[in-house]
């Protein structure tokens, strides 16, 4: 509906343009006839031109100042736009991790009781997953240290492949088969680690060099062996520089 008002609005002033030239040019040739046929003294003739032919010439550079005016405008509003976003895209990578990570608090994770991967059904894990609405789910152990980051879709196609119940399939099960197709759910496999010091633009960049990774994980002095404070999966990481 806007669109179409504003194409209406545009069409109007086009209109408007041409028929203000139309009539400027057309009254200029009628007033010349008539000066040079009602008139026997010449100077006359050149007075009446000179008296209408600046006013008809300033309706037409009215008509032209707007409209060329208009594209400079918009030429000009398009470029600092550009500049602007630029900026803006500079100024959010240079900003740290911690400053858009998604905190342990806000987070949905899967808490294992036991180093034993034989002890977690993968029945579990589908439970949160549903539970909590999400389709990824960092799994850190009893202190807090990331072990591995699970997405749905590998758990929904191993079910496809598989004629066992997520409830007859164990978390070993599970990540023994994806290791036999070369698929391993850990570091630098998964996801990467950043400090919570890190630029944006370097743990992007972390993330990218590592094909098989989807997520970014923070720790306070970016190692493994330390409780995970934050957690930027890739579409959250995109969304804030698109944004």
């Amino acid at each position: 509906m806007g669109d179409d008002n504003q194409g209406t609005t545009q069409f109007s002033r086009n209109k408007l343009a041409y028929l203000v030239l139309g009539l400027s040019i057309l009254a200029i040739v009628v007033l010349g006839i008539i000066a040079i046929s009602k008139s026997n003294n010449e100077n006359d003739a050149m007075m009446v031109f000179n008296a209408t032919l600046p006013v008809f010439a300033s309706w037409i550079g009215t008509v032209l100042a707007f409209y060329f005016g208009k594209e400079n405008f918009e030429s000009a509003n398009a470029q600092v736009g550009s500049m602007v976003q630029k900026l803006s895209m500079k100024q959010k990578t240079q900003a740290y991790v911690d400053s858009i990570m998604i905190t342990p608090y806000a987070m949905t994770s899967f808490k294992m009781t036991t180093d034993d991967k034989k002890e977690i059904m993968l029945s579990e894990l589908i439970e949160t997953l549903t539970r909590y609405h999400v389709s990824r789910l960092p799994m850190i152990n009893n202190k807090g240290e990331i072990c591995f980051v699970i997405h749905e879709s590998k758990i929904t196609k191993f079910l496809a492949q598989s004629d066992k119940e997520a409830s007859q399939v164990t978390l070993e099960d599970f990540l023994d088969a994806y290791k036999a197709e070369n698929h391993l759910f850990t570091l630098n496999e998964s996801f990467v680690i950043v400090s919570k010091d890190t630029l944006i633009l370097q743990a992007k960049n972390r993330l990218e060099a590592c094909q098989k990774c989807k997520d970014i994980i923070v720790t306070q002095n970016g190692t493994i062996d330390e409780p995970m404070i934050g957690w930027i999966p890739d579409m959250h990481l995109l969304g804030f520089l698109e944004a």
